[in-house]
């Protein structure tokens, strides 16, 4: 369902200076991101579910098109409410895709203002929303599939919903915060910090290699993953677990 047909109250609190009326204005820039994405797909989609290996490398290629002219976070926000899934598996091209977009800019304008994605109407929700984040701080309306903050090595991912499995996947640096984490949080983490406002579910830093996990809400003990390598999980501010390499 395309986001437009259910505006709502989805925008009452976003802190920014976007409005709603700006989110619906299809300009130049923003009709060029998304025909950047849709050559990405037909070119990609060829047949039915089928996505490349070189997603990623894809992607790039699709982005780098899109310069000398330089896009705004503003009209990120925007390309997030005429993007749809229609396919198998594109959850993870359009969350891909958005990340890059934001990483791109912020490699280009050292942008200190904060990228908002609005993506309550995702269904399957996105995968890999945070890819690769180097600096950016990234404000996340609405919940994310697997592998948010994917690789991130520095800034901030707030996502203002929950995170399915694997938050943080292999995790450099930074800050991830989500408010419920599914399975597998922290997973191959070896720096930064992943703060779960809320629940998180089993194997809880599974492999991770370093890095710091908060836990304010609920866990078992058995939920804490038997593979960590090195690293701190914390509960309600109580150091529960360490692991150090020897």
């Amino acid at each position: 369902m395309n986001l437009q047909k259910v505006i709502g109250k989805e925008y009452e609190n976003i802190e920014s200076e976007i409005s709603s009326s700006l989110l619906f204005e299809k300009n130049k820039k923003v009709e060029k991101i998304i025909a950047a994405y849709n050559k990405f797909k037909s070119d990609n989609y060829q047949k039915k579910g089928f996505l490349p290996f070189s997603i990623r490398e894809k992607i790039d290629e699709q982005i780098k098109v899109l310069y000398p002219f330089n896009y705004a976070p503003e009209d990120i926000t925007t390309v997030c409410t005429y993007l749809e899934i229609t396919e198998p598996n594109e959850e993870l091209a359009i969350g891909t895709f958005l990340s890059k977009l934001i990483n791109y800019h912020y490699e280009k304008n050292q942008y200190k203002g904060e990228y908002i994605l609005i993506l309550h109407h995702f269904d399957p929700p996105l995968i890999y929303v945070g890819l690769e984040n180097a600096g950016a701080t990234i404000i996340v309306k609405g919940d994310v599939g697997d592998s948010c903050g994917r690789e991130m090595t520095n800034g901030i991912l707030r996502i203002l919903g929950n995170a399915k499995n694997n938050c943080g996947d292999a995790m450099k640096g930074g800050e991830l915060i989500v408010e419920n984490a599914g399975n597998c949080a922290g997973l191959l983490m070896s720096g930064g910090t992943l703060r779960i406002q809320e629940n998180a579910g089993e194997n809880i830093g599974d492999l991770m290699k370093n890095g710091t996990i908060f836990i304010q809400g609920n866990y078992t003990s058995v939920s804490i993953s038997e593979t960590i390598h090195a690293g701190e999980i914390y509960h309600q501010g109580r150091k529960i677990f360490q692991r150090k390499f020897l």
